[in-house]
Parts: C-alpha cells; sequence; structure tokens
C-alpha cells in the first residue's frame, strides 16, 4: 500500500514545485543557487515520506508545503542577515522550520536544531545526511537541560507558545547582544507588554511570504544584559 502523502508527491510534476519556488524567492529578493533549490525540494520530498509514520506535518500538498514550510522559513533571512549574528540555534524544531531552509539557504552560518522529541531529531539527522549539509547539528534534548559550549547570537522559534516562554526557557542560551528571533501569526503586540529587564524590543515586522494569505510577524528582541525574568 502506498500511502497518500507519498502519492501526492510523486504526482505532482517536480518542475511546478521549482518554479513556485524559484518565483517566490524573487518576491523576497532571495539570490538562491541551482543546488539549494534542489536541497530545499529534496528536503521537502523527504519530509512528506516521513510525515506517513512520524505526524512531523499536518501540511501533505507539495504546492501548499512549498509556501507555507519553504518560503515562510526563508522570509525571514534578510532580516537575520541584517543582523550579523551567529552561532543560530532553531528552538523547538520539530520537522527543522525555519532551520533546515535557513542552513539551506545560509551555508555559512553555524545552525543548532534542538527538540526533545527523539523521532523528530532522528528525521533532521536523516535529513542532515541526505542533505550533505555540513553546517547543521542537532540536539536531541530538553532545552532547558542543554548547556552548550558556546553561547548563541540568534535564537529562533516558529510556532513557539508565547514570547515570554520563549525568553524563560532560552535566556541561558543567548550571549550578550545576541537576539531572540520569534515568528508569530497574528500581530504580536499584546506579548510584548511587559518585557523583562535585560530585552529590549527591536522590531516587529509584518511578513509577506508569497502565496501565503494568513498573517505573519517577526519579533526581533534584544538581549542587553542577564535576562531577569
Amino acid at each position: 500500500m502506498v500511502l497518500a502523502s507519498s502519492v501526492q508527491w510523486v504526482e505532482m510534476p517536480v518542475n511546478s514545485l521549482r518554479d513556485l519556488l524559484v518565483q517566490g524567492a524573487d518576491k523576497l529578493s532571495l539570490q538562491l543557487t541551482s543546488t539549494q533549490i534542489e536541497q530545499l525540494l529534496n528536503y521537502l520530498e523527504i519530509l512528506s515520506k516521513w510525515n506517513c509514520v512520524y505526524n512531523l506535518t499536518a501540511i501533505s500538498d507539495p504546492k501548499e508545503m512549498v509556501v507555507a514550510h519553504l518560503l515562510d522559513s526563508l522570509s525571514i533571512m534578510p532580516y537575520l542577515k541584517q543582523l550579523e549574528l551567529q552561532p543560530w540555534i532553531d528552538v523547538g524544531s520539530g520537522a527543522g522550520l525555519p532551520g533546515i531552509p535557513l542552513a539551506i539557504a545560509c551555508p555559512d552560518v553555524e545552525i543548532t536544531l534542538i527538540d526533545s522529541n527523539a523521532k523528530k531529531t532522528r528525521f533532521l539527522t536523516q535529513v542532515i545526511m541526505d542533505l550533505m549539509l555540513s553546517n547543521v547539528q542537532v540536539i536531541n534534548q530538553n532545552v532547558l537541560q542543554f548547556h552548550p559550549k558556546a553561547l548563541f547570537g540568534l535564537i529562533l522559534s516558529r510556532a513557539f507558545s508565547s514570547v515570554s516562554n520563549m525568553l524563560q526557557v532560552t535566556k541561558h542560551l543567548i550571549c550578550d547582544g545576541g537576539c531572540f528571533v520569534a515568528m508569530k501569526g497574528r500581530d504580536p503586540h499584546g506579548e510584548l507588554a511587559n518585557l523583562p529587564w535585560g530585552v529590549e524590543l527591536e522590531g516587529v515586522f509584518q511578513l509577506d511570504v508569497p502565496g501565503l494569505s494568513a498573517d505573519r510577524h517577526l519579533v526581533i528582541l534584544k538581549n542587553q544584559g542577564i535576562v531577569t525574568i
């Protein structure tokens, strides 16, 4: 028996998905090489296959995956590049979003993906091996128990519960002058009313993801010193 998500991927013309990705990247003013385009599409194909068993994403339509997973993740890249901070950590990475697309698009940046779910980190490890991503490491651990040798310049989260919770569980991971970067849906200003001492709001940016009608926002917070929460 062939599972549904595999069927959908096989039946979708690859050129159609490639065109959708290339056009979306152009609208985001991203310069992706042909190799990076193929790696991004290969990532989605692997995700589609593993999703049959591991339930990594609720989205199974290939075109929707290009928009909601790849272009959504890549939409924050111009903001991250302007910050000029390294290394990065994707907290609660799940299926590797936004970490894997960003790692493919930014091969010069060292990115750590952390998730407490062993099935998800096995998937991420397989993706890294299959795509030969040398700038990514995977950590299967609760973020509160993770104590790296070096602190991170950027802490990324996508679909995390709340900004305050993100700050609470990741404050021990960030360097002085580093930034917390949270991808949110609706306007998140309500979550930012009472930021803790040591955290300064750099900005809230509305994201325009090609092909996506849902609201998307990016919150960037700067660590000015020791975060007290």
